[in-house]
């Protein structure tokens, strides 16, 4: 409950159950690789960021989806957290996200795009955490 992890199509999995958290600040190396999706639709849920990231070019170019969510409604907060395969795709997300809509909702919020402080890496293929 309060956040659903996943891995996303583009990393060729299924998508997964909430695991544990752990945080660690940054990358290992010092640059960014995960993304801060803001203004999401209360109503998406991992599948369908998934598509929205598929369909602005970032199919296989992600790894993981954190989607955090309400514990009594359990919509998503209008926030979720994205994994991305390399810094070089971070850079292109900060690029192309910003400003764009989800397609299919009656949601006329524009997404907005920062770094994440915590970065997702899965510990298993069944097990995904924030490390900070």
């Amino acid at each position: 409950p309060g956040a659903v992890a996943a891995r996303g199509p583009g990393a060729g999995a299924t998508h997964g159950p909430r695991a544990g958290a752990t945080r660690r600040k940054g990358s290992p190396n010092g640059e960014h690789w995960a993304v801060m999706l803001r203004n999401i639709p209360n109503r998406c849920r991992r599948a369908e960021i998934a598509v929205y990231l598929d369909t602005h070019g970032f199919e296989g170019r992600y790894t993981d989806i954190l989607v955090p969510s309400d514990r009594v409604t359990q919509r998503n907060r209008g926030y979720a957290f994205v994994n991305l395969r390399s810094h070089e795709d971070f850079l292109l997300a900060m690029e192309r996200l910003p400003g764009t809509r989800f397609e299919g909702t009656f949601s006329t919020k524009t997404t907005k795009v920062s770094p994440a402080i915590h970065q997702l890496i899965p510990d298993t293929p069944d097990e995904h955490h924030l490390l900070a």
